[in-house]
């Protein structure tokens, strides 16, 4: 972000994420290793919901564990954005492509046998370099 105009002396930055520091008009906080995101187009009118949906979240220091819900006998995939490319990320639950020179990677989660929606756990964890 950058400041311009009249105004830009008067702005201030503050953070409140663990591990922020100040600096001469800069404000650096640290980001979380990993970011997940889910990528669903809406269901059309009076269509059946068919999409993945997250159950819980539970952050840790270097790992994220999502409790998901689909569709039994389905695969879904989700987005997984690496903020430090350095770090040897682990998975369980899901199957990840190798990894290539990208940030972004697709976790592929596969739902097991069921009746409507089942859950599935998945962990991912990374290790710094």
């Amino acid at each position: 972000m950058r400041a311009t105009g009249a105004a830009a002396q008067q702005v201030v930055l503050a953070s409140h994420t663990r591990g922020a520091k100040d600096a001469w008009r800069r404000a650096a906080h640290s980001t979380a290793p990993v970011e997940v995101g889910i990528d669903q187009a809406l269901p059309g009118p009076g269509a059946t919901t068919q999409q993945i949906k997250v159950i819980n979240q539970q952050p840790a220091l270097n790992s994220l564990a999502l409790t998901l819900s689909a569709a039994a006998d389905s695969h879904q995939t989700i987005l997984l954005r690496m903020n430090d490319l350095r770090a040897k990320l682990h998975v369980e639950g899901a199957q990840m492509p190798a990894a290539g020179s990208s940030s972004l990677r697709s976790l592929q989660v596969d739902f097991g046998p069921g009746q409507g929606y089942v859950e599935k756990t998945v962990r991912s964890r990374g290790e710094a370099p």
